[in-house]
């Protein structure tokens, strides 16, 4: 119990003292503001810390103040839209973008660029998107960030090769730059190249290994190879590392290990992000969720849950197909593999 206590008290130091460091790092973008009031850069990292620290209410307040003090600013009209969504955020940005062309100011253009730009890649208008990304390509080559989100909108478009161009030349000058080379293996991956794309995964990884999300398409790749063994052993590794990783998974609820494509019909199967403290040697349990062909946006027809849980040193498989009332149970003394399961649900939702 004493244990225990010592390690409440220690995550309850570490939380204080990170949220005493957040509010220096405020204090310190307030006061850059103070001596420079038109510091993009300073509005920008204070409102995102603003942001972070859940003070949405107070820095939206703050800004519309700030605008209505000074409503034919376009540096206000910026900064007040980007706390904004939807058609509010559009209007703000569309007005400061008309108030800058009356005072120019380059570095402030890009960023209107810039955030017009996230705003349609965020509504999945690509084109749109597109064009304002060139414009801030236009005032500053050299942004790979601007680049990488232009080949990643020309991918959703369909143009897989040339978003691969495109990612080539960020990593050409940048290789250290890990979503470029993620966007470019998921390409790869998309076009069957399943070699190449581990290839660019595993430079990733070498780098970094808490990279988390170039772990799924990884274990993706190489179950497209039929590769199980090598897919179960990144699968260990990733839930090895998961409680590192639970910052960047918590608005998600699984991985997609695999998917595939059967007679008239889609195959994909996912596993559950399970507490880390679930038995390390112990399957997280699994969906095997069946789609009608080309339906993968709608509901599943068909899914199946599989809870792989140990009494005795014996694995106990429990199979549950939704919208059934029953469920099928079997014993085995090791833990089922990926493709031992696979395999018993493919040869079931065949034979129903």
């Amino acid at each position: 119990m004493r244990n225990i206590w010592l390690v409440v008290l220690l995550i309850a130091s570490l939380s204080f003292a990170a949220e005493t460091s957040k509010e220096d790092l405020l204090k310190q973008y307030q006061s850059e503001i103070a001596k420079n009031p038109m510091a993009i850069e300073s509005h920008r990292n204070y409102q995102n810390l603003m942001r972070e620290m859940g003070k949405m209410d107070e820095v939206k307040k703050e800004y519309q103040a700030k605008l209505d003090n000074e409503p034919n600013s376009p540096l206000n009209h910026y900064l007040y839209g980007r706390l904004l969504e939807g058609a509010a955020l559009e209007k703000e940005f569309s007005t400061a973008l008309e108030l800058e062309q009356k005072s120019p100011d380059t570095l402030l253009r890009f960023w209107i660029y810039y955030g017009l730009a996230q705003f349609y890649k965020d509504g999945q208008k690509w084109d749109d998107a597109i064009k304002y990304l060139g414009d801030c390509l236009k005032l500053r080559p050299d942004y790979t960030e601007a680049q990488h989100y232009s080949a990643l909108c020309v991918y959703q478009k369909g143009d897989i090769d040339k978003a691969i161009g495109q990612w080539d030349k960020v990593i050409a000058v940048n290789p250290d730059y890990a979503d470029a080379r993620l966007g470019k293996a998921t390409a790869l991956k998309a076009q069957g190249k399943f070699d190449q794309a581990i290839k660019e995964l595993e430079v990733i990884i070498k780098k970094d290994e808490a990279y988390w999300n170039a772990y799924e398409p990884l274990i993706q790749c190489h179950h497209a190879k039929q590769d199980y063994k090598k897919a179960g052993e990144i699968i260990v590794e990733f839930k090895n590392g998961y409680s590192k990783a639970r910052h960047v998974y918590k608005e998600r609820k699984y991985i997609v290990i695999d998917l595939l494509k059967l007679d008239k019909k889609t195959l994909i199967i996912k596993q559950l992000l399970w507490t880390s403290l679930y038995m390390s040697d112990i399957p997280w349990p699994y969906y095997f969720e069946f789609y009608d062909e080309n339906q993968v946006d709608k509901e599943p027809n068909v899914v199946y849950a599989v809870d792989i849980k140990m009494t005795d040193k014996t694995y106990r498989v429990e199979i549950n197909k939704k919208g059934e009332p029953t469920s099928e149970t079997f014993k085995d003394k090791s833990a089922p593999t990926y493709q031992k399961l696979l395999d018993l649900i493919l040869a079931k939702e065949k034979g129903k």
